[in-house]
């Protein structure tokens, strides 16, 4: 089955541009989210599929069931630096919000800034989203920890990416 991702105008920080590509998903990857992503509530349904293009692995896509044209490119939280991005502790999130820790993914929703040909990533590290794949249930929580940036920039990431690209 695949999702159409078409392109669109696209501003600086946009993901558009990344997508222009048909998305490939199987089933047994669709999330309900029971704590709903902060702006799209009336989206609960998502599908979680690797990123169309292999020089961006590592990451990911998540893709609105009901509307192809909600996305957003996700990178789960091994594949970062901890020096790019102090992240929260997983292990305190699942006991907080009741998930299994060995059944639990954590995400990050990332932003893309290209700007004159300088590609980078950031991510919000205080919003994770917590995928619990024995239940196919996920949710976005809000971290509140002043010692955790809104933004963090992967660096090291964007350095590796844009490596590939050349």
């Amino acid at each position: 089955m695949t999702a159409p991702i078409l392109p669109q105008q696209a501003s600086h920080t946009d993901n558009m541009p990344f997508l222009k590509e048909k998305v490939q998903y199987a089933a047994e990857e669709r999330f309900f989210f029971t704590h709903a992503i902060i702006g799209f509530g009336e989206h609960q349904e998502y599908l979680l599929t690797p990123f169309p293009r292999p020089e961006y692995k590592p990451f990911d896509v998540l893709i609105s069931a009901n509307n192809p044209m909600i996305y957003f490119i996700v990178i789960q939280d091994i594949y970062i630096d901890p020096q790019d991005a102090p992240l929260p502790n997983i292990s305190e999130l699942c006991k907080e919000y009741g998930y299994c820790e060995k059944s639990v993914k954590c995400y990050y929703i990332a932003t893309v800034h290209n700007q004159k040909e300088h590609l980078s990533f950031s991510i919000n590290a205080r919003a994770p989203l917590l995928m619990y794949h024995e239940k196919k249930c996920a949710g976005q929580y809000i971290i509140i920890n002043q010692d955790i940036p809104f933004v963090s920039v992967l660096e090291k990431l964007s350095m590796h990416i844009r490596e590939h690209l050349k």
